[in-house]
């Protein structure tokens, strides 16, 4: 079985994760989680589950070049991994399209495991490849149960009979459709969503490339699920569900929260995965030093090497990187941390991701409070005083004492307006000032339908 990356992709979901600066991208397969790029994750853990070759289908310098410096050929970590070439990349016309040319390039035969590097899964690998040479599907797509009132508009449905045959698609279903096809109790039954992990043959797919209606979409577009999936459907081909045991998505920062927590509570044990001793339960704490005694408890910790924590913090769901520099009485719930994040003492920061080298200014008299899934990029500086919920802060940008945002909002250096409810309105240069100091502006997506502007 080949392990097949789809390593393409800008990342717009999970920014700021995304982000080195405010203009060049992270590739995806970078991000880091728990300690690690979550290709290193992934690799491991396939490798647990006895996969031992593969192939990164990527497109454009970030994607391509950024992997191979974090795993290079596999050395490291004992597989094989290979590289589409640069040469494929002007003609990529999506996932299936892609996976398809490397496929034909490198003459590739047998089981391909295809897998998105956004995502992570816990799978009986050994129980999937058995069922799949069992039945021989075209394709068996890995799949989990999402409630529904988190699936509408969001994730694709699939209909399956009682063998788990792929009976239909329904793409993003709006709670109408959902409530006229579930019944009015919709919002809270569990549904079947695509995973975007796919078990296959090169040599299907092979086969259905020469066929003239595929060759056709391939000069637009052919993507798994919005394509090519539906299309061998409609051929009648046997397309085939597989649960998984535990998905965890990491491209937006809900999601990417969620997983952490999931992980670091040990709801899911994916192989490959190895935080550490679980010391004192029902306390788990992973790391190379002892929590400092406190009165204040540390529940579900992940921490890095060389971090310094002051007395009298309060920490819950939690993974703190390497380097950090915590103050005192500052409390984190459902938080990440990258390497090298300084934050001043009483800080409260809740549901947030804190990027690289983030400094959060913070004292016991004037505390900063970062909240509701906010995201701060790299090297940016929050001073003290400042209150910000569900924004996102692009790297290196400075946002001054006392500011308090309401998102969704994104603070992002080189734009002068302030967008809400569609309309564009124009920001005077002393207002920005107040907020932001080095040019930088606040900008929210006008899809919001409330903005408490006058906070800002």
């Amino acid at each position: 079985m080949i392990g097949i990356g789809l390593v393409a992709g800008s990342g717009t979901r999970a920014r700021p994760l995304t982000l080195k600066t405010a203009n060049y991208l992270r590739s995806k397969a970078a991000i880091r989680f728990l300690g690690r790029p979550i290709i290193e994750w992934q690799i491991d853990s396939m490798k647990a589950d006895g996969i031992q070759d593969f192939i990164m289908v990527a497109r454009g310098r970030e994607n391509r070049f950024q992997v191979k410096t974090l795993i290079g050929y596999g050395e490291g970590h004992g597989v094989s991994v290979r590289y589409s070439p640069p040469i494929l990349d002007h003609l990529d016309r999506g996932s299936a399209d892609a996976t398809i040319r490397s496929a034909e390039y490198f003459d590739l035969e047998g089981e391909l495991f295809i897998f998105p590097v956004d995502s992570l899964i816990d799978l009986d690998m050994a129980t999937l490849a058995r069922v799949h040479r069992r039945r021989r599907p075209a394709m068996t797509i890995i799949t989990t149960e999402v409630v529904g009132a988190k699936v509408a508009n969001t994730y694709g449905v699939l209909i399956l009979d009682e063998r788990g045959r792929v009976q239909d698609f329904l793409e993003k279903p709006s709670p109408a459709i959902l409530k006229d096809r579930f019944g009015p109790h919709w919002a809270t039954l569990p549904l079947t969503t695509n995973a975007g992990f796919y078990l296959t043959r090169a040599e299907v797919l092979r086969e259905q490339a020469l066929h003239m209606e595929i060759s056709h979409m391939r000069s637009h577009q052919l993507d798994f699920g919005h394509d090519l999936l539906p299309w061998l459907v409609r051929q009648n081909l046997l397309v085939q569900a597989f649960p998984a045991r535990w998905v965890g998505d990491l491209g937006s920062l809900p999601q990417y929260l969620e997983s952490m927590v999931d992980l670091l509570s040990g709801v899911a044990t994916p192989p490959g995965f190895d935080l550490g001793p679980d010391q004192h339960p029902p306390l788990h704490h992973f790391g190379v030093a002892r929590p400092p005694g406190s009165a204040s408890p540390w529940t579900t910790v992940r921490l890095g090497r060389y971090v310094h924590v002051g007395p009298d913090c309060h920490f819950r769901n939690v993974s703190i990187g390497d380097e950090c520099l915590i103050g005192r009485g500052v409390t984190l719930e459902d938080v990440h941390l990258d390497d090298g994040v300084i934050i001043g003492d009483g800080a409260v920061i809740r549901s947030s991701v804190v990027g690289l080298m983030a400094t959060i200014h913070s004292s016991s008299d004037h505390p900063t409070y970062i909240e509701k899934i906010s995201g701060i990029g790299d090297e940016a500086v929050i001073e003290s005083g400042a209150h910000l919920e569900n924004v996102l802060v692009y790297p290196r940008t400075t946002v001054k004492p006392n500011v308090h945002i309401i998102g969704p909002a994104v603070i992002q250096p080189g734009s002068t307006s302030l967008r809400a409810r569609g309309r564009r309105v124009q920001v005077q240069a002393r207002l920005l000032g107040r907020a932001l100091k080095g040019g930088g502006s606040l900008h929210v997506p006008s899809r919001i339908h409330k903005v408490r502007s006058a906070s800002v």
